[in-house]
């Protein structure tokens, strides 16, 4: 047998470098955490003096108060959602980097410091919705998961898109290795963190419960 005509076969090691990347993170909120973030809403939205930040946001929503800064230091609350965005900036700059120069980041970590601009509620009804937009006046935005109706299904089944926020990428959307967009139908304790200029829309719905997003 001629060797020459032999496949061969090789083990190899090989790096991802996706710097050009925006990263969309996304976690499940901790039970205690969820707990005390519904307890907040409910108490915010009880309130008959609450702050409507609603001028302030792009959504066809009628409920959005904004959650004063006490009330998350209140529930101790404030350095967790800190943390989780300090953690989410470092996996970032570990992928703009090169592995071998990964330990610089770990340095450039306990230099990098966070502050909660603002956090809201919203409180959305059947047939309310976010059109696409993006976040200014930050570098960096998250989204939590609180409550969750169950939906009616879609008229267009194939597509499921009612009640689901989607995520919009610079990419073209016509690239073939990859894809410019990525669609979530939320649950209670999803936890999203991504850029500030991620374009991102939230979808109306239908439902038969009788309480909101």
């Amino acid at each position: 047998m001629n060797e020459e005509n032999i496949p061969q076969s090789f083990k190899m090691s090989y790096t991802l470098h996706r710097p050009w990347s925006d990263i969309l993170f996304e976690t499940t909120l901790p039970p205690m955490i969820l707990e005390k973030m519904i307890e907040i809403s409910d108490k915010v939205l009880a309130d008959s003096e609450r702050i409507d930040w609603g001028n302030n946001l792009a959504g066809q929503i009628k409920e959005e108060p904004l959650i004063p800064p006490e009330l998350l230091k209140e529930y101790n609350l404030t350095d967790f959602f800190g943390n989780m965005v300090l953690e989410y900036v470092h996996q970032c700059n570990l992928q703009k980097t090169p592995p071998k120069q990964n330990q610089n980041m770990e340095d450039v970590k306990k230099h990098i410091q966070v502050t909660i601009n603002s956090m809201w509620i919203v409180e959305q009804q059947p047939g309310e919705y976010n059109p696409i937009h993006t976040h200014t006046g930050c570098d960096v935005s998250a989204v939590m998961y609180l409550k969750a109706p169950n939906f009616l299904p879609s008229e267009k089944t194939e597509r499921n898109d009612d009640g689901t926020i989607y995520f919009i990428g610079s990419s073209s959307a016509k690239g073939k290795l990859k894809t410019n967009s990525l669609k979530v139908k939320p649950t209670p304790g999803a936890f999203f963190i991504f850029p500030a200029h991620l374009q991102h829309t939230v979808y109306p719905y239908k439902t038969n419960d009788n309480f909101a997003r």
